[in-house]
């Protein structure tokens, strides 16, 4: 928790830009988790907040736009939770924030024009989605996380021309959340980006000539 707090701290700070103070703080987390974990080599969760705390640092770098730095820090984590999984394949939370900043990971790379890789890590991200969706059909989490990489996705297949599998990306990312809407109506947190997937699914049936869906869609 206390490298968690100094973390949420390091990004208001890097917002601000007091950006000395803000690397300060990241690296003296990371200077002590990397202190406990040769000394606790079988504990998790260690390595997991060291994941987690390069996930924050990558956000800052981007929030300034230093996005080669940002793109470091966050492939670091990946490869870290990647074993994490291997380790311990019956713990979801790795997969859902592996599939959550393998998405984000996506849209940086796509900002740095890597769309190969940026596609990669889509197809990554959407395989970790639906092993936690077919593990557990009925947690509501789960399927909202691959209704978002699904729409994410999506925006990068429009931009390379390939408009019918953009929309049909963007369809299952609308069933998913509609799905949820009718199944956790008191729960909007699961299905707020309608709207949202709508209107993104609305160009791609434009461009593809189908008008009365996109106008269904608008």
């Amino acid at each position: 928790r206390w490298c968690q707090c100094r973390d949420e701290l390091a990004e208001v700070q890097m917002q601000l830009l007091k950006i000395a103070d803000a690397k300060a703080l990241f690296a003296s987390t990371s200077a002590y988790l990397h202190q406990v974990i040769p000394l606790r080599p079988k504990d998790v969760e260690f390595r997991f907040q060291l994941a987690k705390s390069q996930v924050s640092l990558s956000k800052s770098y981007r929030h300034i736009h230093l996005y080669p730095e940002s793109a470091e820090q966050v492939r670091a984590a990946l490869d870290l939770t990647r074993k994490l999984i291997q380790e311990r394949p019956d713990r979801a939370d790795y997969r859902l924030a592996q599939s959550e900043w393998l998405t984000a990971y996506a849209s940086l790379l796509t900002e740095l024009a890597q769309f190969r890789d940026a596609e990669l890590a889509y197809q990554e991200a959407t395989r970790q989605a639906q092993k936690l969706v077919a593990d557990s059909p009925k947690a509501p989490e789960y399927a909202f996380r691959l209704a978002v990489v699904h729409n994410a996705h999506a925006l990068l297949v429009r931009e390379s021309g390939q408009y019918p599998e953009s929309i049909d990306l963007i369809r299952e990312a609308i069933r998913l959340l509609a799905k949820l809407e009718a199944e956790h109506p008191e729960q909007p947190k699961y299905w707020f980006p309608l709207a949202h997937f709508y209107r993104n699914v609305a160009q791609p049936l434009g461009y593809a000539n189908n008008d009365a869906e996109g106008k269904t869609a608008r």
